[in-house]
């Protein structure tokens, strides 16, 4: 006989012949054609779950990843014993997240630019459309203008194409020589 690939999970030196290759083969035959020891390995894989105590966690407001360790598995398990009971999972990081007063974070009146058009984005979506001229042409740029200088308050802006909000900003402020004179400070 002569060998015919060598392997090397049993060592550098250790040769895979046919007859070693035989006998491993009807090795797994013999264990999987015993009925007992496919029951025992199929018992060790299965898990027991009580399905109506995880159903009723879930719709309580728990989320996956805090469910799991109660009951001793992974997160996707659950997810998947969920789905098979036919409950509607929840998107993915709606439980245990604080919007708004309620963040840890919230700066409120002092937010700066960015995170007050964020809040407006999130809360409204993005403009779309000109409530002024009411054009909605995906190719034009749409902003949330705000009306009075409150910006504090989501109902002081209004969404506008880029061309009625300059000229809206330019009616309201005058023009830039006037802002520079008059010392007015853009919003």
């Amino acid at each position: 006989m002569t060998p015919r690939k060598r392997s090397y999970r049993k060592g550098p030196g250790y040769v895979l012949t046919e007859a070693i290759r035989q006998k491993m083969r009807e090795s797994s035959r013999k264990r999987w054609q015993d009925k007992r020891q496919r029951d025992h390995l199929s018992k060790l894989r299965t898990i027991t779950l009580p399905v109506e105590k995880i159903i009723s966690l879930y719709k309580s407001g728990l989320s996956l990843r805090k469910i799991a360790p109660r009951f001793g598995v992974n997160y996707d398990t659950i997810w998947r014993r969920l789905k098979s009971e036919g409950v509607l999972i929840r998107q993915k990081g709606t439980t245990g997240h604080h919007w708004g007063k309620d963040h840890h974070k919230w700066k409120g009146s002092t937010a700066g630019y960015t995170a007050l058009h964020t809040r407006l984005n999130r809360r409204f979506g993005k403009p779309k459309s000109c409530d002024v001229c009411g054009t909605s042409d995906p190719s034009k740029v749409y902003d949330w203008a705000n009306l009075t200088g409150h910006y504090d308050d989501p109902k002081d802006f209004k969404r506008m194409c880029r061309k009625c909000h300059i000229n809206f900003d330019f009616v309201k402020n005058g023009s830039r020589r006037d802002r520079k004179r008059k010392g007015v400070k853009r919003g």
